[in-house]
């Protein structure tokens, strides 16, 4: 009679089943290096989209602040970082500057930049717009109700 073999402890041809220490060693570290590099993508991941939704929100705010110095809201003064009501870390800047091409104009950049607590260096977005310069509607205002009132003198 054979004798059957363990069928747990060696193969058909006659090899030890099973893996060895050295085939566990390189499995796991394929496995922990992999590990390695997923954590790393999904690290930078999380950072763009932080990186994404504070452009997003400096654009708002910009732009919003824009808004409000050519409505009026807001005086065309040049100011530095004076911060936002609704969240302190958020600050916003004029800079006033008589436009090169047309004396008539100004241009207004709006700098609006966000610092947090942690961080040494922040996020800033400056959005650039040239306007009509306030003193030049005026003048132009009285000059035309000098001119309405002088023709109404003239008349009889």
């Amino acid at each position: 009679m054979k004798r059957r073999k363990n069928s747990a402890s060696t193969s058909r041809s006659g090899l030890p089943s099973g893996m060895t220490l050295l085939e566990v060693l390189v499995s796991l570290s394929i496995f922990l290096g992999s590990f390695a590099a997923v954590s790393q993508l999904f690290n930078l991941g999380s950072r763009a989209a932080i990186r994404a939704a504070l452009e997003t929100q400096a654009v708002l705010r910009c732009e919003s602040k824009l808004a409000e110095l050519v409505a009026g809201v807001e005086s065309l003064e040049a100011g530095e970082a004076t911060p936002y009501e609704d969240d302190p870390r958020w600050n916003w800047s004029l800079v006033v500057n008589a436009a090169e091409q047309n004396p008539s104009l100004m241009e207004v950049v709006v700098t609006v930049a966000f610092q947090p607590e942690a961080a040494p260096e922040g996020h800033r977005f400056s959005l650039t717009r040239l306007l009509l310069d306030p003193q030049v509607v005026l003048d132009a205002e009285e000059e035309a109700a000098a001119a309405a009132e002088a023709e109404e003198a003239e008349a009889p």
